[in-house]
C-alpha cells in the first residue's frame, strides 16, 4: 500500500524513476539473500537427473493431486477465483486512467487501498478460521468474491468493491492455503504447492487475453461485465461440486 502511494507521486514527476527505484531496491534486497546460508541436512539426499526432476515436477504431482479428489477441488476452487481477481487488477488500472481518467497519483491511492484491505484480510483470516473453520469460509467468502465483482459494473462506487476484493481475496488465500496444507504431508508440499502454481497459471493463461481482446474491441466496462459472469459460473459449478459430491465434501476441522 505505502509502494503504491510513493509511485503514483513519483509517476507525477517522471514515470521512468518508478522503473530505477525499483532496481535499486531489488539490489538492496540481494544483500540478505547473499548473506544466507544452507541449513545443515542430515538426510542422505539422491542426486537425481535431469529426467527425474521433470518427471517429479509434472508427472509425479499431478499423479499425487488426482490421487485425492479433495485436494484437486480445492486446487481448483483456488485457480478459478483467484485468476479474475489478478486480471481485474491489473486490467482495472487501464480503466481507471482510460475510461474513468483518474490522475496516475489518484490511481495510486486507489491501489494502495486494495493492498490496505489486502492486509487487514489477510489479519482477520486466522480469526475468522478460528471462529468460523475453514469449510464455512471456503463456501461464504467466493460468494462476496463474486457480488464485489458485479458491484465494481457501477462507476460511482468503483473505489468501494476494488478495495474489498484485496479483502475479500487475502481471506480465501490465506484460509485455503492453510487447509492445503493440513492436508499433505510435509515432503509432498513443495510438489503439490507446484501443482497449485500451474494450475492457477492455466487459469491466467486463457482468461488474460480472453478478456483482453473483449477490453480492446468493446471496451473495459464491458470486459468486466463478461469476467463477473465467468466467476459466476464458476461459482455455481463450485457450489454445485459441493453440494451433490460426497468425495470432495470439506471436512469441518
Amino acid at each position: 500500500g505505502i509502494a503504491m502511494i510513493i509511485a503514483g507521486a513519483i509517476a507525477l514527476y517522471k514515470y521512468e524513476y518508478n522503473l530505477v527505484l525499483m532496481i535499486i531496491i531489488l539490489l538492496i534486497g540481494l544483500i540478505p539473500l547473499l548473506k544466507m546460508t544452507e541449513t545443515l541436512d542430515l538426510e542422505e539426499k539422491h542426486t537425481e537427473s535431469f529426467k527425474e526432476r521433470l518427471y517429479n515436477h509434472f508427472v509425479k504431482s499431478t499423479k499425487i493431486v488426482f490421487k485425492d479428489k479433495r485436494l484437486l477441488f480445492l486446487i481448483i476452487i483456488g485457480a478459478l477465483m483467484a485468476a479474475p481477481v489478478t486480471v481485474i487488477f491489473f486490467y482495472f488500472q487501464l480503466y481507471l486512467v482510460e475510461d474513468l481518467l483518474y490522475t496516475t497519483f489518484y490511481m495510486g491511492l486507489l491501489l494502495a487501498s486494495h493492498s490496505v484491505f489486502g492486509a487487514l484480510g489477510g489479519y482477520f483470516a486466522d480469526i475468522l478460521e478460528k471462529k468460523f473453520r475453514e469449510k464455512i469460509i471456503l463456501y461464504i467468502i467466493p460468494i462476496f468474491l463474486v457480488i464485489m465483482f458485479w458491484m465494481i459494473q457501477i462507476e460511482a462506487i468503483v473505489f468501494i468493491p476494488f478495495a474489498l476484493l484485496g479483502f475479500f481475496d487475502s481471506i480465501f488465500y490465506v484460509v485455503l492455503s492453510d487447509y492445503i496444507n493440513h492436508m499433505i504431508p510435509s515432503k509432498e508440499r513443495a510438489t503439490i504447492l507446484s501443482f497449485n502454481s500451474f494450475a492457477f497459471s492455466i487459469v491466467m493463461i486463457i482468461v488474460f487475453p480472453i478478456i483482453g481482446y473483449i477490453a480492446e474491441n468493446k471496451g473495459f466496462k464491458y470486459s468486466f461485465f463478461i469476467l463477473a459472469i465467468i466467476i459466476s459460473v464458476f461459482l455455481a459449478g463450485l457450489l454445485f461440486t459441493l453440494l451433490t459430491n460426497k468425495h470432495i465434501q470439506l471436512k469441518e476441522d
